[in-house]
This record gives structure tokens, sequence and C-alpha cells, in this order.
């Protein structure tokens, strides 16, 4: 038997530290998924949002919704 367990997501940020965004344990991104620099944005497991990096793939997706809803200026579906 073999069990394998990812636990502890550690994001890399050294990119956004040197473009000069606000970083925490994840890159801060507000609800449009846009860091504390207006014109980058970040999605993913290196994104921080109300203090929260989701380790998982799922929500990827609805941060992928909220980007580009707010780069088209397109309100999100429900």
């Amino acid at each position: 038997d073999l069990i394998v367990m990812a636990a502890g997501v550690k994001p890399n940020i050294e990119l956004a530290v040197s473009a000069g965004t606000k970083v925490n344990r994840g890159i801060i991104v507000n609800d449009f998924m846009q860091t504390s620099e207006p014109n980058i944005y970040a999605v993913g497991e290196c994104a921080e949002h109300n203090g929260t990096v989701y380790g998982l793939v799922a929500p990827l997706y609805e941060q992928g919704k909220a980007l580009a809803s707010h780069i088209c200026g397109v309100p999100c579906e429900e």
C-alpha cells in the first residue's frame, strides 16, 4: 500500500516581488484578481485573495472567470 499526500503549497512569488507587487503568503489580489500594480494580475496557487491561498485547481476556474470579466468589462454569469 502507498499513500501520497501533498500539503502546504508554497507559491513562488519571486517575480511578483521583483515587480513591486504586494505579497504575503501569495501574491495579494482583489476581487478581480488584480494585484497592487493595476496592470498585473495573478490567478491560481500563487494568488492570495482575502488572506487565503488556494492550493487547489478548482478555484482557478472561478478566478479565471473573474479576471476575464474584469478585463472584458462584462459581468460574470453566476
